[in-house]
């Protein structure tokens, strides 16, 4: 089936997806999707996986979805046929030296994720298989953020995963769409969009402007804001000590917290020390999410969530994790608002000439439980998907940073930066000394934050980079995207 093929049925967006595909057009749309990679180590039908993969597709209205412009420029929307198969892109790498393996693997992962989902004349979702052995493979998806998720990629393996299975063992897929799929994401489209006319979506917006109230947009860098540059991104995995990941889950426990709170505290530490400001903003995602039936849904809930965290130097660190906490649920509770009508009321009548969020908040955190990231086989015939890494080719932000953090033993992630902003030279400092920080909080908690940053600071035998998110090391993989997407 070609990509321009489409049935004649005109869907709705939200106000969300309208923003962003607007924003998209105006640039060059790369910081607008989202591109996972997973390794599989099991056999691999091309064929078969193109079948799930299209299966997935049928049930799922925004892996179908089409956006053009109108003719008030205004974005259009209708619903792709149902496919049959889905084109999947096949790379062999077999008969290529192991120790040549990474150095390719990376550069087709960057230059896939440097090619932009067009909504106008492409499917929202790219697949490209890469086989290493007859049992290892790395899965790259490529996803338009405008009509999915984060959350959306882990919904989205585990159910080629069934269906991989199904086919496998002589299931016929179903034909046609999921009407159950679909109509849940209809009904919360309709339901945003009622929210927004009642005013539910903005009941909330005086408890942001005085949450939001005098922020600067030098939080960052300590001075002035930078002047809009490149947005090309270079990612850098690592993985912590196997300590600091068994202390800090201990630590988290101990204090009645979670190991999300207790990093957002040593992240807000981190930045505070970095600006010398005795706050930091921090930008974390709202899964949005809030009936249960939108948990297997493929779509575009999420929020943006902005946390401003106080920072007493002279206070014991369980007492910051406490104040990181109390904003976290704080803001949590008021994340039902978009953040285009955090944007824009800040930007109305007296708040004229408040900084723009962006600016305020160029840091965002995502810590991901490894059971959201991954498809564990559970049958006989499962494949399995463990999640490497997203590569980012383009961020709207300074830096961003990723934790996954799995039941037992070491947690890894991998800190994504813009060389625009920030070197890479800088990027690998800071990250060096937040895993110090870390390390410091996990060892004597009681400290005061002063004193966990100044043993940071003089601390040098932490190194977060000595090992690597992914099987093939630091090194192959600290490759980046800068230069591919200029």
């Amino acid at each position: 089936m070609r990509d321009d093929e489409h049935d004649a049925t005109p869907i709705d967006l939200t106000e969300s997806q309208v923003r962003r595909w607007r924003a998209a057009r105006a640039s060059d749309g790369l910081a607008d999707q989202i591109s996972p990679t997973y390794l599989i180590q099991d056999e691999v039908d091309p064929l078969l996986l193109s079948r799930a993969v299209a299966a997935v597709v049928r049930r799922h209205a925004p892996l179908r979805t089409r956006v053009i412009p109108g003719p008030d420029e205004a974005p259009r929307a209708t619903l792709r046929a149902a496919p049959v198969t889905f084109p999947i892109h096949t790379v062999r790498l077999t008969g290529l030296p192991e120790d040549r393996r990474a150095a390719v693997c990376a550069q087709l992962g960057a230059r896939d994720s440097a090619i932009r989902v067009d909504l106008e004349s492409h499917w929202p979702l790219r697949v490209t298989l890469i086989t290493l052995e007859a049992e290892l493979h790395l899965l790259l998806l490529t996803v338009s953020h405008i009509v999915a998720d984060g959350w959306s990629c882990g919904v989205l393996v585990r159910e080629i995963q069934d269906s991989y299975r199904e086919l496998a063992n002589g299931e016929a897929a179903p034909a046609e769409p999921d009407t159950k799929a679909d109509g849940g994401w209809a009904a919360y489209v309709s339901e945003r969009a009622e929210r927004d006319r009642s005013g539910w979506s903005s009941r909330d917006l005086p408890w942001w402007r005085t949450h939001l109230s005098g922020v600067s947009s030098g939080l960052w860098t300590g001075g002035e804001t930078p002047a809009p540059r490149s947005t090309s991104a270079l990612d850098m995995p690592f993985t912590l000590p196997e300590n600091t990941g068994t202390g800090l889950r201990r630590l988290a426990n101990s204090l009645g917290t979670t190991t999300y709170t207790i990093t957002l505290a040593v992240l807000a530490a981190a930045l505070a020390q970095r600006s010398g400001a005795g706050e930091a903003i921090i930008s974390v995602p709202y899964a949005g999410r809030d009936e249960e039936e939108h948990e297997a849904l493929v779509g575009l809930f999420a929020n943006r969530v902005l946390l401003r965290v106080p920072v007493d130097r002279a206070a014991p660190f369980p007492r910051l994790v406490e104040r990181a906490q109390d904003t976290l649920l704080d803001s949590l509770d008021h994340a039902g608002t978009p953040f285009h009508l955090v944007k824009d009321a800040l930007s109305e009548g007296s708040h004229q000439d408040a900084p723009d969020l962006d600016d305020v908040a160029p840091v965002s955190l995502q810590v991901y439980p490894r059971s959201m990231c991954d498809a564990e086989p559970n049958h006989p015939g499962d494949l399995p998907f463990r999640l490497l890494g997203f590569r980012t080719a383009a961020l709207p932000r300074a830096l961003a940073l990723y934790l996954i953090e799995p039941d037992d033993g070491p947690a890894s992630g991998w800190l994504t930066h813009r060389p625009s902003l920030m070197s890479p030279g800088e990027a690998i400092e800071f990250l060096t000394f937040l895993s110090r920080v870390l390390a410091a909080a996990v060892r004597e908690p009681e400290h005061t934050v002063a004193e966990l940053l100044s043993t940071a600071e003089t601390n040098g035998e932490i190194d977060p980079l000595e090992d690597a998110a992914t099987p093939w090391g630091r090194d192959n993989w600290v490759t980046g995207t800068s230069g591919l997407t200029e």
